[in-house]
């Protein structure tokens, strides 16, 4: 059983349902802790999906002083 199946098929990727997140938990006798760690993982594949598809990237700045005037 793999929770990347169970995802909402529609226009763009969608979450994995939390019924589908204890169906998991249940079969593999997984500790209820597992249950925030599984959604907040879903919740980051979810959001780095929606920003390759529109296209976006990270743009980094500099930190320090001097790499702020040389760039």
């Amino acid at each position: 059983m793999e929770l990347s199946t169970e995802r909402v098929n529609g226009f763009g990727l969608g979450s994995i349902p939390l019924s589908k997140v204890w169906l998991y938990m249940d079969r593999f006798n997984l500790p209820d802790w597992w249950e925030p760690v599984l959604l907040q993982v879903d919740a980051k594949l979810v959001a780095s999906s929606h920003k390759e598809t529109a296209g976006e990237t990270e743009v980094r700045r500099p930190r320090n002083k001097k790499a702020i005037q040389e760039y």
